[in-house]
Formats: C-alpha cells, sequence, structure tokens
C-alpha cells in the first residue's frame, strides 16, 4: 500500500472517508504512534462518552421544545437556558458528537431536514416543569438540542482534511518513498509526534523537531 492510495481515497469526494481511515490504520501500525492509532480508531468507531473529544466536534446549541396548556400545544418553541441551573446549563448549551464517521455519514443521509434533533433526558424535563417553567398554564412535554446537518458535513470536512495534512507532512519529509513500509522504516518516532500533534490537533511544533511540544491540546470535555 502507498500514501498516494490513502491520498487519493480522502480527495475523491464519492468515497467514504471511512475508506481513507481504515487504509491510515494500516499506516499508524507501521509507524508504531500510540496517538495516531488511537485517533484513527476513535474516528473510525466513535469516541466513549467518558473520553474528551476534539473540538471540532464540539459545538454549541440551542433547545427547542413543545409547550402544552387547556387550549392546545406550541411546537419548536426556543428555550433559554440563563435561567437554569449551571448543571443543565453546561448541559444543553453544547453538543459533543461522540459518534463514528460511518454513523455521522448516515446520520446526513437520513436526515428528512436541515437538522437533528437530541431529545433532553427526561429527568431534565422534570426538573424545568418544576424548577424553572414560570408559566403557570404551560407544561413542556418535549424538549431537544438542534444540530445541523451542515455542521455534521464540516466535522468530516475537518478529519479529511487533517488526515491529508498528515500524509503531506511525511511526503514532504521523503518525497521519493512511496511505499508504506518504506516510510515507516525511515521516519523517527518523534517526527511521527510532531507531525501528528501539528497536523491532528494544531499545535505548533518544528517539524523534525526532536523537542518536547508545547501549547495548546485543541480538547474538549464533554461535561
Amino acid at each position: 500500500m502507498t500514501i498516494d492510495e490513502i491520498r487519493d481515497d480522502i480527495l475523491n469526494s464519492e468515497k467514504s472517508i471511512s475508506e481513507a481511515l481504515r487504509k491510515a490504520l494500516i499506516l499508524a501500525y507501521k509507524l508504531k504512534n500510540a496517538d495516531f492509532k488511537q485517533w484513527v480508531d476513535q474516528e473510525l468507531e466513535g469516541y466513549s462518552h467518558d473520553a474528551d473529544a476534539p473540538n471540532y466536534r464540539y459545538f454549541p446549541t440551542m433547545s427547542y421544545g413543545s409547550f402544552q396548556s387547556f387550549q392546545g400545544i406550541m411546537r419548536h418553541v426556543p428555550i433559554p437556558t440563563l435561567p437554569m441551573p449551571e448543571f443543565m446549563r453546561t448541559k444543553l448549551s453544547n453538543i459533543i458528537l461522540f459518534n463514528g464517521v460511518k454513523e455521522l455519514e448516515n446520520l446526513i443521509k437520513n436526515a428528512e431536514k436541515n437538522e437533528l434533533h437530541m431529545p433532553w433526558p427526561p429527568d431534565f424535563i422534570a426538573y424545568y416543569n418544576s424548577r424553572v417553567n414560570t408559566d403557570p398554564h404551560f407544561s413542556c412535554v418535549e424538549a431537544y438540542r438542534v444540530i445541523t446537518t451542515s455542521q455534521i458535513i464540516g466535522v468530516l470536512d475537518n478529519i479529511r482534511n487533517k488526515l491529508l495534512k498528515f500524509l503531506l507532512e511525511i511526503e514532504d519529509l521523503f518525497p521519493d518513498v512511496k511505499g508504506v513500509d518504506e516510510i515507516s522504516a525511515k521516519v523517527t518516532p518523534s517526527q511521527v509526534i510532531n507531525i501528528f500533534q501539528n497536523c491532528i490537533f494544531d499545535k505548533k511544533i518544528e517539524i523534525g523537531s526532536n523537542n518536547s511540544f508545547t501549547g495548546e491540546t485543541s480538547i474538549k470535555n464533554q461535561e
């Protein structure tokens, strides 16, 4: 397998990014870099909910709901988070996409509109009605956070671009070497670490440096 094969899969918008990632996983094992292997595997399989997710999977969001009274029901009503306690406001003001890339692609494919709804936990609706809602005539019967399909497409493009940058940096070090086995024999562990941190997590490190990296990591916690 060659670097060109992986790059061609990345540049082919008709192909799922999962195909390029599976080939990149072979490269990651050849390079023997644990961080690169973990990143590729998590993008393929999804991130666990107690793990850190990259900041390109993190979005601010708004909540909407349906409110019912004796006279009828109002749907898709914006729900402000400012009156909520901090634990609710923190949870409901953000969305982190933990799904693997194939599942994200399927969400886009199956979306009926340009948005997807993520329902509130039932306990949050109950708490909202008993502690936050100040209108005695209306009760919240349904609530959800909204994310657009365009935002999900942006996540997939981000993954595609980051993987492409990683490959281009490897190629720039060894322009005459294309085979994965040959590249893995030439590149040093410190070079792989630096390229990975530069391209995947946007840390500013001099490529080829043997020094330890510094900078801000592009990670945000779920909570």
